[in-house]
C-alpha cells in the first residue's frame, strides 16, 4: 500500500494507487487496523492508514469505485 504514484501521460498526471481487494470483512479490518494505530507506542501500520485516508477523501460514489 506504500507503492502510490504519479505517472506522466502524455499532457496529464494520473495516480497509480495499488489493487485492494475488498470482500465482506475488508471495512472491520481498516478499522481494526485504525484503532491499533492509535495506540501509544505503536508504528507498525504508519502507510497504510496514509493510504486509507487517500482513499476515503478520492472516493465519494459508485461512480469513483468503478473508475479506480
Amino acid at each position: 500500500m506504500n507503492n502510490i504514484q504519479f505517472e506522466r501521460h502524455r499532457h496529464k498526471y494520473v495516480l497509480l494507487v495499488p489493487k485492494l481487494v475488498m470482500n465482506d470483512s475488508t471495512a472491520s479490518v481498516f478499522r481494526n487496523l485504525a484503532l491499533y494505530e492509535q495506540i501509544e507506542g505503536w508504528n507498525g501500520l504508519r502507510g497504510d492508514m496514509g493510504f486509507l485516508f487517500l482513499m476515503s477523501k478520492t472516493i465519494d460514489s459508485v461512480h469513483d469505485v468503478r473508475c479506480l
